[in-house]
């Protein structure tokens, strides 16, 4: 039986955006930096504006839930460069999943068959052989 599931408040992580870097900062750099203060990310990386797919002067960073991760607010530099720390802002409306198009839970801990958002079969998006120009179902 295909299914969903959800992550519990335990499990999730720490999402932050750091704002004040250049577009191309190197996040392998950042990642470094913030080892050596003694957090421990678990991803990092730029993010993009969809329509002009470029980076943006935003990286997104997250961390285990754990007490030292919530000092990472308080970091006022990342190299030489003075940065603000906030937290990811959630959207206003439900998510919906990358995988099966259903709303309500996140593609991460989807085990549904994938669906196309293009054509509506049973392949995912990436991988329909439909453009963009073609009309949807």
């Amino acid at each position: 039986m295909k299914s969903h599931t959800y992550e519990l408040n335990d499990e999730k992580q720490i999402k932050v955006v750091i704002r004040g870097l250049a577009k191309d900062f190197d996040t392998i750099e950042i990642i470094s930096h913030l080892q050596n203060q003694g957090f421990a990310p678990t991803l990092c990386h730029p993010i993009r504006n969809r329509q002009s797919n470029t980076n943006f002067n935003l990286f997104l960073v997250t961390l285990p839930k754990m007490p030292k991760s919530k000092e990472i607010y308080q970091l006022e530099f990342i190299g030489r460069m003075r940065v603000t720390i906030e937290s990811l802002r959630k959207k206003q409306s439900p998510g919906q999943c990358y995988n099966c198009q259903e709303i309500f839970h996140h593609s991460r801990l989807c085990t549904r068959n994938p669906r196309s958002m293009k054509c509506a079969g049973p392949h995912r998006s990436r991988e329909c052989p439909n453009t963009k120009d073609t009309p949807s179902k």
